[in-house]
């Protein structure tokens, strides 16, 4: 009997420490979540954050001229909107027919263009360094017809690739192909029948002139997948 009692008490009392337990931990947790609401409260802030996808075809730009092709087409070709993130002074579009350049102003009450061809090559002034971001469709295979003199073809790509490879097409036709140098502010030259020219390769984003000898003009052929799998 008296084992029993001391069993039956040791029971109740095991039954106090748990009920005791559950209630200062509902306590706790109780507490715990009003400081969490008061703090939480005291310290909310409201904002707007923004996010920017990059697309592949992104292009470092430099303090000064820059010679730039477009690697992707963009669904809004205006200058304004391709440009629009863009400290830029002016835009240089070279006119094949008379040998020189158009030039686009931001601050000009019009302009003879206003809209990027994905065809050519463009310089571009800026005022200090910044990075353009073109969204759009990738380019293929493009064919780029060109008249005798200097012209400003694209290069469409986001590989880099050997310039005498898209060249075997215009053999015999050209005399010059020119690259712009950012950090000298000038232009670079490769010929043909030089035993070191000044580059070989053109990299995603840069521009290039084109001398064409050949006074019917000629059409430069880029072949994507031939030009892709340089070795």
């Amino acid at each position: 009997m008296q084992r029993n009692k001391i069993k039956n008490s040791s029971n109740v009392l095991l039954a106090c420490f748990i009920f005791i337990f559950v209630c200062l931990t509902f306590f706790n947790q109780l507490v715990l979540y009003k400081a969490v609401v008061q703090i939480t409260g005291a310290t909310s802030l409201e904002g707007t954050v923004s996010i920017t996808v990059l697309s592949a075809c992104t292009i470092d730009l430099f303090e000064g001229w820059n010679f730039i092709s477009l690697c992707a087409e963009p669904p809004n070709k205006s200058i304004e909107k391709v440009l629009e993130d863009i400290d830029f002074r002016y835009v240089l579009q070279w006119n094949e027919t008379r040998q020189e350049f158009d030039v686009y102003s931001p601050k000009a009450a019009s302009n003879s263009f206003d809209k990027f061809d994905t065809n050519k090559s463009y310089f571009i002034l800026l005022s200090s360094s910044a990075l353009l971001n073109v969204p759009g469709d990738f380019f293929d295979d493009m064919n780029i017809s060109m008249m005798y003199g200097w012209n400003p073809p694209t290069y469409p790509y986001l590989f880099t690739t050997n310039i005498s490879k898209y060249l075997e097409t215009i053999t015999g036709q050209y005399r010059y192909v020119m690259k712009w140098n950012t950090s000298g502010q000038e232009f670079i030259i490769y010929s043909p029948k030089a035993a070191t020219p000044e580059f070989t390769t053109i990299l995603q984003g840069e521009g290039q002139f084109i001398l064409v000898s050949d006074p019917s003009g000629a059409v430069l052929r880029y072949n994507k997948t031939y030009l892709e799998n340089d070795p």
